[in-house]
């Protein structure tokens, strides 16, 4: 279980007030307040530990049409009991 003060606290406690059924890293990073994330990198230890308990759950990448700019971010599911206020 994630630590209380710990950046997955943070970033759950986000997600339950949030609400959403997915979302991408970029979206959830223009969530949080830069003082506890300052760069998008510093969502990942975070994200794997909810995924490692299960509150989230990566998703396939869409497959890449064209060539050229950025790689889309990655995109994931939350648990059915986070919309029930975890």
């Amino acid at each position: 279980m994630p630590v209380q003060g710990s950046p997955a606290v943070t970033v759950l406690a986000q997600l339950v007030s949030s609400n959403p059924a997915q979302f991408t890293k970029r979206e959830l990073f223009r969530m949080l307040r830069r003082a506890d994330f300052p760069a998008i990198g510093d969502l990942d230890p975070a994200l794997a530990l909810l995924e490692e308990h299960g509150w989230i759950r990566q998703q396939p990448p869409p497959p890449r049409t064209g060539r050229g700019g950025r790689p889309p971010s990655p995109r994931y599911e939350t648990h059915p009991r986070i919309a029930r206020g975890a």
